[in-house]
């Protein structure tokens, strides 16, 4: 019986295949050839289309652009509701959810996906002057981490209100981040002049005196409802807080008419002023006429007082508004 002879035909390759082993045990065929595909060498190289916002446009440019982009939908906003066209209907509908500057931001961290350059242009501190986030409660640690490190000394306006989860050392870092050294060589302060911590549950008395020591500028501070707003915090913004023009520390338990009224008769005895134009501190507790006497003659400046949910008689009233040489 004879063998049957094995012949592969021939193929033609135009460079050097690579061979292949099968796992399967072959019986006629240990090694086969695998040409390449064919390619067409003549064929015309596809066109590279230059990115002139990446490649053409200075940094400073690039950042104004952004910059106008987040204009454009608060102006946006504000012409439908000029117009009429915002209706309770369109505001309780999830359709319009994000609007006005808050759809603008959540457009600005879309843009971060595109690539690296575009991160670090979305991330720059010149973007978030205004360090609004309270439409964003869920917003991940890291990411808020890094926009307070990017941002820095560029922040003036610092909105956390509804970040419920917003954990203690987060807070810490960030305020930490926020503060720049001073170049006299002084300790570091913040350029905040806007603060709005109102539901941040899970900051403590000195995580507060420690962003206020820092934020000499400080004009607006609302901590309303927080535990964490004990007494001494009347002497830290004494101190630390001299511009203080707005101020809402309403319906916080540990804080009591004694604090404010430490404050006040300092700055009596003083014949020194205190620029409050608000003070918002509905329910709090010990108020007497010597309390709204005192507050009278060291705010002369208080437009609004917001006393709501407290206890308070016409005798104090009268004080309060009784001029004294």
């Amino acid at each position: 019986m004879q063998r049957a002879s094995c012949f592969v035909e021939p193929i033609m390759i135009r460079t050097k295949g690579r061979s292949y082993s099968s796992p399967l045990p072959l019986p006629s065929v240990a090694f086969e050839i695998v040409p390449l595909a064919p390619a067409d060498i003549f064929a015309q190289p596809k066109e590279i289309v230059p990115s002139y916002f990446d490649d053409w446009l200075p940094k400073e440019l690039k950042l104004h652009i952004l910059t106008l982009l987040l204009g454009l939908f608060e102006v946006e906003f504000e012409n439908r509701v000029a117009s009429g066209k915002w209706t309770a209907h369109k505001a309780s509908s999830s359709r319009s959810k994000w609007v006005g500057r808050d759809k603008g931001v959540r457009e600005l961290f879309k843009l971060s996906r595109v690539s690296h350059a575009w991160r670090q242009l979305v991330f720059d501190g010149q973007l978030w002057a205004r360090l609004d986030l309270r439409a964003f409660p869920k917003l991940p640690v890291p990411v808020l981490a890094q926009l307070a490190q990017t941002a820095g000394g560029f922040v003036r306006g610092l909105d956390l209100s509804g970040h419920g989860a917003l954990s203690l050392a987060a807070f810490m870092d960030l305020s930490r981040h926020l503060a720049i050294q001073s170049a006299h060589g002084g300790r570091s302060h913040t350029n905040l002049t806007s603060i709005n911590l109102q539901g941040c549950y899970a900051l403590t008395p000195d995580a507060l005196h420690g962003i206020l020591f820092r934020s000499p500028l400080l004009k607006k501070l609302c901590l309303r409802g927080l535990s964490a707003v004990t007494n001494a915090i009347c002497g830290v913004l004494e101190t630390s807080c001299p511009e203080l023009v707005v101020l809402d520390l309403g319906r916080c338990r540990r804080l009591t008419a004694e604090g404010i009224h430490s404050v006040t008769v300092k700055a009596v005895e003083r014949k020194k002023t205190i620029p409050l134009k608000e003070l918002r501190l509905s329910g709090l507790r010990g108020i007497t006429d010597g309390w709204m006497a005192s507050l009278g003659r060291a705010a002369p400046h208080l437009e609004v007082l917001d006393l709501s949910y407290t206890t308070v008689h016409n005798s104090a009233i009268e004080a309060f508004v009784t001029c004294t040489e």
